[in-house]
C-alpha cells in the first residue's frame, strides 16, 4: 500500500476495487502505525445514499465524492481536505496552504481564497 512507504496530503479512494475493496484499504490505512494513519481520506464512489454514505465514515473515511462526480465537487474536497497541515493528532491547524496538483503536462497550483 502507497500510504504505507510516502507521505500524501490526502487519499482518493475508490470504494469498488478489485483484490481489496475501499473500505478494507481504509480500514489497512486507519490501523497504521504513526501519522500517515490520519491521512484525509475521500470516498469516491456513485453510492451515494445516507447509509452507503454512513458505512463510508464508520470505516474511516472523511468525505465522500459521488460518481460521476462534477470538477467542482472534487476540487472543493481538495481544497478542504488537502489544505489542513495535520498536526500529531490527525487534526488539521484550518491555516490556508498551497494545494498543488500534479498534472502529467505540468503544476497547477490551487489556493483557498
Amino acid at each position: 500500500m502507497a500510504v504505507q512507504h510516502g507521505a500524501y496530503d490526502v487519499v482518493l479512494m475508490d470504494v469498488q476495487m478489485p483484490v481489496m475493496d475501499g473500505i478494507a484499504a481504509t480500514e489497512c490505512i486507519r490501523n497504521l502505525p504513526g501519522p500517515q494513519r490520519h491521512v484525509p481520506i475521500i470516498a469516491m464512489t456513485a453510492n451515494v445514499l445516507p447509509e452507503h454514505v454512513g458505512r463510508l465514515k464508520a470505516a474511516g473515511m472523511d468525505d465522500h465524492i459521488g460518481k460521476p462526480f462534477q470538477k467542482q465537487a472534487l476540487l472543493d474536497a481538495l481544497l478542504k481536505w488537502g489544505s489542513r497541515e495535520a498536526d500529531a493528532g490527525g487534526q488539521g491547524s484550518g491555516g490556508p496552504k498551497p494545494l498543488e496538483l500534479r498534472r502529467p503536462t505540468g503544476f497547477e497550483r490551487v489556493v483557498r481564497a
